[in-house]
């Protein structure tokens, strides 16, 4: 595990897995946000996060918390799974791997995925800032919601 060397989130702009255009900055005029990255819906580890961000929503927002993830993933295979399984939050997609890059997760090459996300995640304050980091080395790494919960207050 390492932190992001970020004290400033990088702007970006990303479509949904409804396709709506959203905007770092859409989110943050609303409060903080909790932006994970993740492998893609097929990957064990990332569904299992996705429940425990799920079952821990009402905590979030009761700190007023966005949990936004973002997936390098084909937005109609994404779209599927959300409605699926009813993620309580949006989904990005990150065809392109920009934001990955921008943010330093992208993983190029691995054992068993190239080209995707490592595990993690960057808490946002409303004013930019990156106030909390978590950057996974391996696959199976992921912060606790008990210490998610913690960073964000």
């Amino acid at each position: 595990m390492r932190t992001s060397p970020l004290t400033h989130a990088p702007a970006f702009s990303l479509a949904d897995h409804k396709g709506h255009t959203r905007t770092l900055a859409d989110f943050l005029s609303r409060g903080r946000l909790l932006l994970t990255f993740h492998r893609g819906t097929w990957c064990p580890n990332c569904r299992l996060q996705f429940g425990l961000l799920a079952e821990n929503i009402a905590s979030y927002k009761a700190r007023g918390v966005q949990v936004v993830g973002v997936l390098a993933q084909d937005r109609e295979a994404v779209r599927k799974y959300v409605e699926e399984v009813g993620l309580p939050f949006d989904i990005l997609i990150d065809e392109r791997r920009d934001v990955l890059r921008a943010y330093g997760v992208w993983h190029r090459l691995g054992l068993d995925a190239w080209n995707i996300a490592r595990p993690a995640v960057c808490l946002i304050n409303q004013d930019g800032t990156v106030a909390y980091s978590f950057i996974a080395d391996q696959q199976k790494e992921f912060p606790t919601q008990a210490e998610l919960l913690r960073a964000v207050g």
